[in-house]
């Protein structure tokens, strides 16, 4: 658009004629590139070319700022996180925190048929302390899991594992 009014107002500068909506500028950039062309022709420092590769410069290098054109501003992408698998999470939720004390059958949790078989005390105790799941008794209660002195899981782990049992367990 600034390029279009910039030829015209060259144009008929040339031919003795004001342009450009009653000799104004829609915006200071138009303003300032029409007075710019006004002395640069009248002072005879340049000409009609070299004012015009001077203005598509211009033009070029405010067209590649992201305020000047609004449409050209990408929409954020929104990834949806990927699904909790066990392969993806929770044997290593399993390893970590669970089959120090539970790697022999029955309750072998490295292997996912086992968890499965103790999926719903497992789902109930190791929640995050104070979340009332549905379907939990008082025993085990939240929090409870994993028991003794080593490692604890964080309550987005607790979160995560829970989903993941109540997802099916995939």
């Amino acid at each position: 658009m600034r390029l279009l009014l910039a030829f015209s107002y060259v144009a008929f500068v040339g031919f003795g004629f004001l342009c450009c909506s009653g000799g104004e500028s829609n915006t200071l950039d138009e303003k300032n590139n029409s007075e710019r062309s006004a002395s640069i022709l009248d002072s005879g420092e340049g000409n009609k070319e070299s004012f015009l590769l001077e203005t598509q410069q211009q033009e070029a290098s405010s067209e590649s700022t992201p305020e000047s054109t609004p449409e050209s501003t990408p929409e954020p992408v929104v990834e949806k996180a990927p699904q909790t698998t066990w392969a993806n999470y929770s044997a290593g939720f399993f390893k970590k925190y669970c089959v120090m004390c539970h790697s022999r059958s029955p309750k072998n949790f490295n292997l996912l048929k086992d968890v499965k078989s103790f999926a719903a005390k497992s789902r109930c105790g190791v929640a995050p302390r104070g979340q009332k799941l549905s379907g939990c008794g008082q025993w085990p209660p939240p929090g409870q899991f994993p028991v003794g002195n080593g490692a604890k899981p964080t309550d987005g782990e607790r979160v995560r594992i829970v989903k993941w049992f109540e997802a099916g367990m995939p």
